[in-house]
């Protein structure tokens, strides 16, 4: 797990924090989408994501239903990490 340190205290927080445990401004802007890739085929909706930003971590999710294979992707395409220039 990552650490935030807070742009108004300093405070170390944890990366899932919303808020500053100190002094309660908002974190969330320094988080960083995780997600690579999120592409749905039939039931199945395959995700490559990052756990501490180095090595991939690689699912399959199977759904019932197609659509949801494909909301989950539409979803999770939403959370993309921003290309690197």
């Amino acid at each position: 797990m990552a650490n935030i340190a807070c742009s108004k205290c300093g405070l170390t927080n944890q990366d899932h924090y919303k808020r500053c445990f100190g002094c309660g401004e908002p974190l969330a802007s320094h988080r960083k989408p995780l997600v690579e890739s999120a592409t749905a085929q039939g039931r199945y909706c395959y995700v490559t994501t990052y756990r501490d930003g180095g090595s991939p971590i690689q699912a399959q999710l199977l759904f019932h239903d197609p659509e949801d294979a494909k909301e989950c992707a539409r979803i999770l395409s939403d959370a993309k990490k921003p290309s690197k220039p």
